[in-house]
């Protein structure tokens, strides 16, 4: 008599649904046409379920009194994304600076906050400059 197969949990017959899924995604993943096929199959289940909620309308479809009050929702929106970028960017910051040993070589550095990069720059340019226009004095002593 043969033996008897190991029933499967709930889990584990799941669990190689998943696998056999993303498997099967790889796969499709791979080729560039199913590829290419899938991702206008999803764009286009994305824009059916848009359309039936009617949530997102384009905006070649909204009258100018729509538009103009979607595009303040959007300049207020990226605002906020901005300011919020920022300050999360002055946080890191001011914690590097905090949390890092002063040293001979941290004066040195580069600077950080976006007022000491635009200072840095200027002063970069300004040196560049000089270096140039004594370059070219140079250039004419020799040459007349």
């Amino acid at each position: 008599m043969a033996p008897r197969k190991k029933t499967q949990t709930t889990e584990e017959i799941l669990q190689k649904k998943r696998d056999a899924k993303w498997k099967k995604y790889e796969r499709l993943k791979n080729d560039s046409q199913r590829r290419e096929h899938l991702r206008e199959k999803g764009h286009l289940k994305y824009l059916k379920k848009e359309k039936e909620k009617g949530t997102r309308k384009l905006v070649k479809d909204m009258t100018p009194r729509e538009h103009r009050e979607a595009k303040k929702k959007w300049r207020e929106h990226c605002s906020d994304y901005r300011n919020k970028k920022k300050a999360l960017t002055n946080i890191t910051n001011t914690y590097l600076r905090e949390n890092t040993p002063d040293s001979e070589t941290s004066h040195s550095s580069r600077p950080t906050t976006p007022q000491d990069v635009d200072m840095f720059k200027k002063r970069i340019n300004r040196e560049k400059k000089l270096r140039y226009q004594t370059k070219r004095k140079k250039m004419k002593r020799l040459n007349y």
